[in-house]
């Protein structure tokens, strides 16, 4: 049931510096994946960034922070 839950999402990852460098509609962990690869292609380097994941359905949102290690 908690799929059903999470479904209809949209993930973002933000820079130290609040610029967008990964955005995906439902992500799933395995196809739609974030791998430390920007919306551009390019590889990000090691660091620290935010993310963003809004709920079509109204559940509240969530942020928090990842680490990119290299």
């Amino acid at each position: 049931m908690l799929h059903y839950r999470t479904q209809n999402q949209t993930i973002s990852i933000f820079n130290r510096w609040g610029d967008v460098v990964f955005e995906i509609d439902n992500y799933d962990n395995e196809d739609r994946a974030f791998i430390g690869v920007s919306n551009k292609g390019k590889e990000l380097g090691a660091g620290v960034y935010f993310y963003k994941i809004e709920f079509i359905n109204g559940r509240k949102t969530i942020t928090g922070y990842l680490t990119v290690k290299k």
